[in-house]
């Protein structure tokens, strides 16, 4: 079974800052990679890390979309908060991102999985 290749991106200047504490989002970050590794081995795994803020998700999306460089045909997300936490605004912008996705042939999965992932 091949290994896969996972590849850490800045989105905003957010970084992979781990923890320490597997209990924390560093096991969330884990679960997600390994959960995508066991199922697609030898896949070539994104990780985009932003801003924990509305417009770091945002930011987030837009770029794994457009991204390419590392040309994902699958976005799973298993990280930020519930649709009901957010303002009309932010439900708006991400609904047009999504429909760019499916209007590129980008597939897009929620949890279990990863490919973006809120820092803060």
């Amino acid at each position: 079974m091949t290994a896969p290749t996972v590849t850490a991106l800045s989105v905003d200047h957010a970084t992979n800052s781990p923890t320490g504490d597997g209990e924390g989002p560093d096991g969330e970050v884990m679960l997600d990679i390994e959960v995508v590794g066991s199922i697609a081995p030898g896949a070539r795994i994104a990780v985009y890390f932003a801003p924990n803020t509305d417009a770091g998700f945002l930011d987030a999306i837009t770029t794994a979309i457009h991204d390419t460089t590392n040309d994902p045909s699958v976005l799973s997300i298993s990280w930020g908060g519930a649709e009901s936490t957010w303002t009309s605004q932010a439900m708006t912008a991400m609904d047009e991102a999504f429909q760019a996705a499916a209007a590129m042939a980008s597939r897009y999965a929620s949890p279990p999985g990863m490919a973006v992932r809120r820092t803060g």
